[in-house]
């Protein structure tokens, strides 16, 4: 009973990996928002290579490192080994900007890209210090930016896409929890960390959007 739990909390794990974080930020962004209807027909030359830059990429590099010996797992338990994968993440992200930021999308589109690079920052910053939950970081900022996207920017409030995504952020903790890989101390703080950041950084992008049509 007991590897079955753990075998399901691992698949849940995987499903809502970090890296992942940004490509469902950015595939709710084109089904909640007028952005589908601003770059109608263009959707997939923004969600390739954000699967490219947040997920291929990073994942190949922890596959080098693994196989080098830099790191013990591809779990990344151990938080000394987060280190270099986190500032792969971070750089990887920041060519993603860069990316959206030539695309000439809104500021709004671009502070919900860079919240990845703002999140994954601070997380690397007190990783040096304690293991705060990187999947509850990346959860956190996906619910923070599409809460933040919806509210500021749609001006609506779906409930039930807010209810399943609170509902799979308690099941990933729970996760975490579960196989014994965060306290719960690190489960919440991620959680907040990653929220406030992905909240922050669309609204100083909706700012600024609204500043440039001045």
């Amino acid at each position: 009973m007991w590897r079955i739990g753990q075998n399901i909390a691992k698949l849940f794990s995987a499903i809502f990996s970090p890296l992942l974080m940004p490509f469902y930020s950015l595939a709710l962004l084109a089904v909640y928002t007028s952005f589908y209807h601003l770059y109608a027909g263009q959707v997939l030359r923004f969600l390739i290579p954000t699967l490219l830059f947040t997920l291929f990429i990073p994942s190949l590099f922890i596959f080098v490192l693994k196989k080098m010996r830099y790191i013990r797992d591809y779990s990344l338990d151990y938080a000394p080994d987060r280190t270099l994968p986190y500032m792969i993440f971070i750089i990887s992200n920041i060519s993603l900007t860069l990316f959206f930021y030539n695309s000439h999308v809104s500021y709004w589109v671009l502070g919900l890209v860079a919240s990845s690079v703002f999140v994954a920052f601070v997380g690397m910053i007190l990783n040096f210090f304690w293991k705060v939950s990187a999947h509850m970081l990346g959860m956190g900022g996906l619910l923070g930016g599409v809460l933040s996207v919806c509210f500021n920017v749609n001006g609506s409030n779906p409930m039930v896409l807010f209810a399943i995504l609170f509902l799979l952020a308690g099941i990933l903790g729970v996760c975490r929890l579960y196989l014994r890989a965060n306290s719960a101390a690190q489960v919440y703080t991620g959680f907040i960390i990653g929220f406030v950041l992905a909240y922050a950084s669309v609204f100083v992008g909706l700012l600024l959007t609204l500043t440039s049509f001045k």
